[in-house]
């Protein structure tokens, strides 16, 4: 618990003098195992706006169904946000993974995510899709998007993701985005 405490408050402070990573969640519903890690690059597309970022994160699994992820924006601006993933309901037969997503971005003042992610892992690949909200201080109104992705494993340590990003509010933006992540 200290240990998420403090990255914690690292991440916050961190977020709070940088700009936000690009929208995306690049992820199913599972989390890591305690002690086990994950890095992937993401490049996206932002719809409307044709702006084209690149994103880098780690993550890093702290007890049974709970993970940490850092993410930083590197390309065209440098960003970062950092996030939490709770573990409720393991993907397990018929019944799909689900997870709560809690983070915090910047630049200035600190921004929140919400969002709840549902996956099935079907045979050879994962399909995800779910709800994420980003909530800026005023006058900056919430957004909001419906991710629907696939991961497909390349092999046993490494994951390609493509993602759709679907804007539902008026003050947001939908993506195309896809990218590697590798595990360890």
């Amino acid at each position: 618990m200290r240990r998420l405490l403090v990255a914690g408050s690292a991440a916050l402070l961190v977020c709070s003098l940088m700009g936000p990573a690009a929208a995306g969640t690049f992820e199913t519903a599972a989390t890591l195992r305690p002690g086990h890690f994950s890095f992937g690059l993401q490049p996206a597309l932002t719809l409307g706006s044709s702006r084209f970022t690149c994103d880098l994160e780690g993550a890093a699994g702290l007890t049974p169904g709970l993970d940490l992820t850092l993410r930083l924006g590197l390309w065209p601006d440098t960003a970062l946000g950092a996030r939490v993933k709770f573990g409720l309901v393991r993907d397990a037969g018929a019944v799909p993974g689900v997870s709560l997503l809690a983070g915090v971005h910047g630049p200035g003042p600190v921004g929140f995510d919400l969002g709840l992610l549902l996956s099935k892992r079907l045979h050879t690949f994962s399909l995800f899709t779910g709800l994420q909200v980003g909530i800026e201080p005023a006058p900056t109104a919430a957004a909001a998007y419906v991710p629907i992705g696939v991961a497909i494993p390349l092999n046993r340590a490494c994951d390609f993701f493509l993602e759709g990003d679907i804007n539902v509010t008026p003050t947001g933006l939908s993506a195309l985005a896809g990218g590697l992540k590798v595990y360890l």
